[in-house]
């Protein structure tokens, strides 16, 4: 009988080695399978990440300038032009909050701010080189010259 048993115990162990082995194989199987799936996802992530239009401001509150938002405004001279419109703004915005301060910089960039003919070139013109809306050359103002101010107060 003790000849049966090792047999057996043989067998079985065997059959166990194999169902292991298989599962092991199902196992890298599927592994691969999910590799290939997520290397398709990704690219079609970054088909779609292509198709939006570039952004030059982030965020809600407060508003940031993006790396592009960054090269709008040294194209332009963000900074600068926000330094000679930050006095017209100072009496108006004593006493606001900074966010009440951001949405007063939007509306003056948007409503009231008229730009020289040299300007509203330049604007023009880093609108098309950076294949954007001149809009966002107007959020790129209006968060320097937010940014100003802030630091005017």
């Amino acid at each position: 009988m003790e000849v049966w048993q090792a047999i057996a115990a043989t067998v079985t162990i065997g059959v166990s080695l194999v169902g292991i082995g298989m599962w092991i194989g199902a196992v890298n199987s599927d592994r691969d399978s999910f590799k290939t799936f997520m290397a398709r996802i990704e690219t079609k992530v970054d088909d779609i990440l292509k198709r939006l239009p570039p952004v030059t401001v982030a965020g809600s509150s407060p508003l940031r300038l993006t790396d592009l938002g960054q090269t709008i405004s040294e194209q332009i001279g963000g900074k600068e032009l926000a330094r000679t419109l930050a006095p017209t703004l100072l009496e108006k915005i004593k006493g606001m909050e900074p966010y009440e301060i951001q949405e007063e910089c939007r509306r003056y960039v948007t409503e009231d701010f008229a730009p020289t003919e040299e300007q509203e070139r330049i604007f023009k013109a880093c609108a098309f080189e950076n294949g954007i809306k001149v809009e966002q050359i107007w959020n790129v103002v209006a968060v320097e010259l937010r940014d100003e101010l802030l630091s005017l107060r």
